[in-house]
């Protein structure tokens, strides 16, 4: 390589890769099943729809997500990850993985008819995951605040398996007219998997709304690519 060509390599910006420590599969076709249990809090109701497959206060129902394809948001790119509930769109999330950790740049939520892009970036997982790092996500746009800690490295079993996975806990305040709604969830992350359990409490002074625990089911990850005949 001669002088000139070795300067511009050295100037150009290097390319922004996933950190091997951080192994999250968003290859497009990546599948995760997941089961849904839906608990509500005394005086809370389910909407029409759920409230006819609900027994009591309890729902139970199939999620599956499937890494679909990456798409360029603001000028990064995320990979595109799709959520259906009984084959009909129940949410869509953009993910991105950094040398910093994976970030959400965007979500729709069909049932609630409502799109959230992140400013800035959610980020939901850090490259080290080393305990007791902590990080705060405050977007500009929403009455919300959210800090996520780092635990510890333990055994979960869930359907799909036993995993040593990293336990992160979330505590978030959001502001709505009624006054200060409290989020408390614990996530499970599991390297070459991808979360495989986690548990959301939502509470209005002290009172529970809703209680969800996400448990995977089965992953399955992105076929291999087809090998080119010579």
């Amino acid at each position: 390589m001669n002088a000139l060509l070795l300067a511009c390599a050295l100037l150009s910006p290097m390319p922004e890769t996933a950190p091997p420590g951080l192994d999250y599969p968003l290859a497009p076709g990546s599948k995760w099943i997941y089961h849904i249990h839906h608990e509500l809090g005394e005086g809370v109701q389910f909407g029409e729809q759920d409230a006819a497959k609900a027994t009591g206060n309890e729902l139970d129902f199939t999620v599956v997500a499937q890494a679909a394809a990456t798409e360029t948001i603001g000028g990064k790119q995320y990979t595109r990850v799709e959520a259906t509930r009984e084959g009909k769109p129940w949410m869509t999330e953009w993910y991105r993985l950094t040398p910093d950790g994976l970030f959400v740049g965007k979500t729709v939520e069909y049932d609630s008819h409502s799109t959230h892009v992140m400013d800035p970036e959610q980020k939901r997982l850090s490259a080290q995951l080393t305990p007791g790092e902590s990080w705060i996500w405050d977007p500009k746009d929403a009455p919300l605040r959210f800090k996520t800690t780092v635990v510890a490295t333990e055994p979960v079993d869930v359907p799909a398996g036993h995993y040593q996975a990293t336990r992160l806990v979330m505590t978030g305040m959001i502001k709505v007219d009624a006054g200060m709604v409290q989020i408390f969830e614990q996530t499970w992350f599991a390297p070459g998997v991808g979360i495989v359990k986690q548990d959301t409490d939502t509470l209005a002074q002290g009172h529970l709304l809703t209680r969800v625990v996400m448990t995977l089911e089965k992953f399955e990850p992105a076929p291999a690519p087809a090998k080119t005949p010579r």
